[in-house]
């Protein structure tokens, strides 16, 4: 008997560290962790050039409490957001309140962070595909593969 309690202590820290390596690697209870900081968190457009962290924190102070605040700028355009996280879900709805209201000269605007998923991008990205020619046949039209890219066959 006590030989299966031993086995039983063996075990446990065993699945511990199963527990540790899944959420290292993106496991169930790291997805749902990084949707709860989703949904208490905010994204706020049309910031001024010279807008802080600290402009940010007085404006949505009255919320609650603020955990972080991203300041991001756009890489084409150079137009300056940022992300905020609140301590609390409830914290959102007010914050969302406050959009279309001014910081620095500007009217900002204020959405609920969207969570966004993996693997959702651009879709299909491989291949050049197969290019198509069109050809007319009486008053049908018809797709057909164009057969090859012909080849450079020198200069004689």
């Amino acid at each position: 008997m006590s030989n299966h309690e031993d086995d039983l202590e063996v075990q446990e820290p065993v699945d511990q560290q199963k527990e540790d390596e899944s959420q290292k690697k993106g496991g169930t209870d790291n997805k749902h962790q990084l949707k709860d900081i989703d949904l208490s968190s905010i994204f706020v457009r049309n910031l001024d050039e010279n807008t802080t962290e600290d402009d940010l924190k007085e404006y949505f102070k009255d919320c609650g409490n603020i955990v972080k605040v991203t300041l991001r700028s756009d890489k084409n355009t150079g137009t300056l957001y940022s992300y905020i996280q609140f301590q609390d879900q409830n914290s959102v709805e007010d914050a969302l309140v406050l959009s279309e209201g001014i910081i620095r000269g500007k009217k900002i605007l204020v959405f609920q962070k969207r969570t966004n998923l993996r693997n959702r991008g651009r879709g299909n990205r491989g291949g050049r595909g197969q290019p198509f020619q069109y050809i007319t046949r009486g008053r049908y039209l018809y797709a057909e593969p164009i057969r090859g890219r012909g080849a450079y066959r020198g200069g004689k």
